[in-house]
């Protein structure tokens, strides 16, 4: 804080100097002096060390990254490194690097990092391969045995072998051996060597579904697709399959396939695959339809009787079984897609036959409900729409009582009291259905007649009061737009602008009313405010300017204490002390308003001259 300072860093130095608050608090600010200090170097290798290697590792030791720094590497006192700030050891030594600020040619060496380099195993084969030979063979493969070492053997990159110099491969594939000194733990991995395993051909039969079926049908045997392989089919001990992977059965028997390997000539018979061929029932419909009636008729539908010969019968709709169906005949009621299914029974083999689809349709009645159900309570005005079921193609009646009122729709709209009903009626079948009746009552709507639905103009303070008729039983609610404003009166006071409305309710029917809207207008007092564009306490020299909102259709007049000093602005600069007000005249309503006072100081100005401009440089 005194008129001096001594500099020992680097930096942009400068003095403000400053008058006590009792001489006004002025300040001033002197030209800035830049000094710089250039600074040592400094270095840290990584990683620390002592780090082991493997014969063949690449140890790479990386020093702090200085921008425009030179780097220069050693192994002991050995110089071994270009100017880089990463080193890539091979081999055992105490490593370090000394760095060197080209500009300042200051130097630091770095701390020192012991790498120590032992060797491999030794990983020879002791024959390279390849191998081959067929599935059941096996081959012994090894390195020499070395002490302290351990042993993993892979085929790929699959873990296959236990700690031993040597492993005996019995599948294909690629195999390594990775040999690791234990005290060291550096480690080798052998040359591959490959194994191929020469696989005996697959002998296997997949039939295409259930080799137990019904005459008429039949079944695919498929042996495994394989190359460089010949097919031969047999039943029994007769051939009866040319040289294709896959044969067609519609006859019972005892089916296998030998399978030879072409290239090995390696021979797989199947296990024996045993087809079933069994008799099918007769389902032969009395008649084929389609049948077509009314809701309450039915249809007999029936197939040839083989129950003497044991066959059961099931009758289904669609794909659903009818309970209790089961003989060779059924009787129809309702509209569907019926067959049978004949079944023999399991002793003779469990065949089973499908008829012919025979389609019925039943027509309908009619059915109809009206929505809502009621009674319904409207309010006059209202539109009470009743619904019936829609049901397409159908013709409507509608009736209040026994009136006819509607139209040919599923809908009515209500407008008076009455009870309300519908008749459907399909002209297909002409069959028709009375809907349920719905009592509707329609009571009046409360009267929302204005005594004064203004509009109204009036300024900010004043008010206005409009009204509807009291009635006996009703609830008011007032709204400025959509937003409640008013209590449970039929009268509302208005003093804020807006268009005003009145919801009257009678509160034993729930009818309601709203009134039309009245409009109202309040005119807002002008805004007399001042914003200063900064501090309105300043040095000599200084200004300020006093702002008052922008408005249209208003004039300003500006004093500083009683005496005018602006002219019709919104703005006034001031450079001297004094207590300032703007008076804001709305030239519409003639509205007048007075800001508060905003006082001005102006004080001294100290002076700040330097005894020397700098800049200045030094070592640290």
């Amino acid at each position: 804080t005194a008129n001096s300072y001594t500099a020992t860093t680097t930096g942009q130095y400068k003095v403000v100097a400053s008058y006590p608050a009792a001489a006004g608090g002025c300040s001033a600010t002197s030209a800035t002096v830049n000094v710089t200090v250039n600074p040592l170097p400094t270095v840290t290798v990584a990683p620390a060390g002592p780090i082991a290697g493997c014969a063949g590792d690449v140890i790479v030791l990386t020093a702090t990254s200085q921008a425009g720094m030179n780097y220069q590497w050693y192994n002991g006192a050995t110089a071994v490194g270009t100017n880089t700030n990463t080193y890539s050891a091979t081999i055992s030594g105490n490593y370090s690097v000394v760095v060197t600020n080209p500009a300042t040619t200051c130097s630091a060496p770095s701390n020192v990092v012991a790498v120590t380099i032992t060797p491999i195993p030794d990983v020879t084969l002791n024959a390279a391969g390849p191998y081959v030979f067929c599935q059941g063979g096996s081959q012994v493969i090894s390195v020499p045995a070395q002490a302290g070492a351990s042993y993993q053997w892979y085929n790929g990159a699959t873990s296959v072998g236990t700690n031993s110099n040597s492993f005996t491969a019995t599948t294909s594939g690629t195999y390594t051996v990775v040999v690791t000194f234990t005290a060291t733990t550096c480690k080798a991995t052998s040359a591959a060597v490959s194994v191929t395993v020469n696989p005996l051909p697959v002998a296997t039969i997949s039939p295409s579904g259930p080799t137990t079926f019904c005459s008429g049908g039949s079944v695919t045997l498929t042996a495994p697709a394989q190359a460089n392989v010949k097919y031969e089919w047999f039943q029994g001990a007769t051939p009866v399959g040319t040289n294709s992977n896959t044969l067609t059965v519609s006859t019972s028997g005892s089916y296998t396939v030998k399978v030879t390997n072409t290239i090995t000539s390696c021979t797989a018979t199947s296990p024996a695959t045993v087809v079933t061929v069994n008799n099918t029932p007769t389902v032969t419909l009395n008649g084929p339809g389609p049948y077509t009636f009314c809701q309450g008729g039915s249809q007999v539908i029936s197939v040839t009787d083989e129950s003497a010969l044991g066959v059961t019968y099931q009758w289904y709709n669609g794909a659903t079984a009818i309970p209790s169906a089961t003989a060779n005949s059924y009787t129809a009621t309702t509209t569907g897609q019926y067959k049978v299914v004949a079944s023999y029974p399991a002793a003779a083999g469990g065949c089973s036959a499908t008829s012919a689809t025979v389609n019925v349709t039943v027509n309908p009645l009619p059915t109809v409900t009206v929505a809502p159900a009621g009674p319904i309570a409207g309010c006059a005005g209202d539109v009470i729409v009743l619904t019936a079921t829609s049901q397409a193609g159908m013709n409507y009646q509608w009736y209040n009582g026994a009136t006819a009122v509607g139209t040919n729709t599923n809908t009515y709209s209500a407008t008076t009291s009455g009870n309300y009903s519908v008749v459907v009626t399909n002209p297909t079948t002409t069959c028709s259905a009375p809907s349920n009746v719905v009592a509707v009552t329609i009571t009046p709507i409360p009267d929302v007649t204005l005594t004064n639905p203004g509009p109204y103009v009036f300024c900010q303070g004043g008010s206005v009061t409009f009204s509807v008729p009291a009635q006996a039983g009703a609830s008011y609610q007032w709204y400025n737009g959509a937003t409640p404003v008013g209590t449970n009166s039929n009268s509302f006071t208005a003093t804020t602008s807006g268009t005003y409305t009145v919801v009257v309710t009678f509160t034993a029917t729930s009818c309601k009313a709203t009134s039309a809207a009245v409009s109202v207008t309040v005119n807002p007092l002008p805004v007399a405010t001042i914003s200063p564009s900064g501090p309105t306490t300043f040095c000599s020299g200084g200004s300020v300017t006093l702002t008052a909102p922008a408005q249209a259709n208003v004039k300003y007049e500006w004093f500083q204490g009683a005496t005018p000093v602006g002219t019709n602005s919104n703005t006034l600069t001031v450079s001297t002390s004094g207590s300032y007000t703007v008076k804001v005249t709305n030239t519409i309503t003639s509205c007048t308003a007075t800001s508060p006072a905003t006082v001005v100081t102006v004080n001294n100005t100290p002076t700040v001259t330097l005894n020397g401009p700098g800049p200045y440089t030094f070592c640290q």
